[in-house]
């Protein structure tokens, strides 16, 4: 059909006309519509991805070790790279290093009440979150 209408283009002059140009255009472009819509009507994969895995926190333990020490264990299913677990308290950030999926910490903060951890990639003292951040209740 795109070569009927690139060979009328070649012959018509202003004298004939262009109404078969502009007839056939419409076609072409009806075409070229059914045929797309048939293309993804037929083939979901186009449309439908597959979702991506996202890391997360499967494992989250809080309790006091002592009066003022909190200790904080965990485990998290990892689908992207990552290599220490973050954990906030009203004191600041502390880290602690993934040992395999697991992480285990012991942070000083006597009045804490919770304890949110982020797992991610720490380096060159920048934190690139991995997983989204859990809160805990100190037990």
């Amino acid at each position: 059909m795109a070569n009927k209408i690139n060979g009328e283009i070649a012959v018509s002059t202003v004298d004939n006309g262009y109404g078969d140009i502009s007839d056939n255009l419409s076609g072409y472009a009806d075409a070229l519509n059914s045929a797309v819509l048939d293309y993804g009507n037929n083939y979901d994969s186009v449309a439908n991805r597959p979702k991506a895995k996202k890391s997360y926190i499967s494992k989250l333990s809080v309790k006091k070790s002592s009066k003022k020490n909190v200790k904080v264990t965990g485990t998290a299913r990892l689908y992207r790279s990552a290599n220490y677990a973050r954990i906030n308290t009203y004191k600041g950030n502390k880290y602690a290093k993934l040992s395999g999926h697991n992480f285990s910490k012991t942070v000083y903060a006597p009045k804490a009440k919770t304890v949110k951890v982020t797992v991610g990639h720490y380096s060159h003292g920048h934190f690139t979150s991995v997983t989204k951040t859990k809160t805990a209740h100190i037990k």
